[in-house]
C-alpha cells in the first residue's frame, strides 16, 4: 500500500510540474520575428538573383506559404483602423492560397495598434478572436500576448511593410 501511495505521489508531482511548465509560455519579440524574416528573404533573394535593393522604386509583394505562429508580449494601445486596400488584398490572398480558409477573410477587416520596445506596429487582427476579446478584457497600455504570424511583406524602394497577423489573444 505504501508503494502505491509513493508511486501515485510521484506521478502527481510529474503531472503538476508538466502543467506548470506549459503555463509558462515563451514569448518572442516582433523585432526578432522581422529579423528572422529578413534573413530568410535575403537568403531567398540571393538564391533567386536578388537585385531589388538597387532597383530604385520597384514594388514587390511577397506572401509566404510557410509561417509559424509566435506568442509576442506587447503593449495594447486601444486603437483600431480599417485595413488599407493593399493590406486587405494581401491577407485575403494569403488566407485563400496558403491557409486554405478563404471564408475567414470576413474576419480580417481591421488592424490594432500595439507597441513593443517603443516601436509602434499595426497588426491585422481577427475580428472576434482578437478585437472583440480585447474590447471586453483589455485597457489601453495593458500588456497582452498575441499569437502572431508574419504573412509576408510589401517593399517599395528601401521601405518594407511587414504583414503582421494576430490570430488570437492569450
Amino acid at each position: 500500500m505504501k508503494k502505491i501511495f509513493i508511486i501515485a505521489f510521484l506521478i502527481s508531482c510529474v503531472l503538476n510540474a508538466n502543467s506548470f511548465a506549459q503555463k509558462q509560455q515563451k514569448t518572442r519579440k516582433i523585432s526578432e520575428m522581422i529579423n528572422d524574416s529578413q534573413k530568410t528573404n535575403n537568403l531567398l533573394g540571393d538564391l533567386l538573383g536578388g537585385g531589388l535593393e538597387n532597383s530604385g522604386n520597384a514594388e514587390l509583394t511577397i506572401l509566404s506559404a510557410i509561417t509559424f505562429p509566435n506568442a509576442v508580449k506587447v503593449k495594447y494601445l486601444n486603437e483600431t483602423q480599417k485595413l488599407s486596400k493593399p493590406r486587405k488584398k494581401a491577407v485575403d490572398k494569403w488566407l485563400k492560397d496558403y491557409n486554405k480558409t478563404p471564408d475567414a477573410k470576413k474576419f480580417y477587416t481591421v488592424e490594432i495598434a500595439v507597441e513593443e520596445d517603443g516601436v509602434r506596429y499595426w497588426v491585422m487582427a481577427h475580428e472576434t478572436a482578437v478585437v472583440g476579446r480585447l474590447k471586453s478584457s483589455a485597457k489601453k497600455d495593458d500588456e497582452i500576448i498575441l499569437n502572431l504570424r508574419i504573412l509576408g511583406y510589401y517593399k517599395k524602394g528601401k521601405t518594407t511593410d511587414y504583414f503582421l497577423l494576430a490570430e488570437s489573444v492569450d
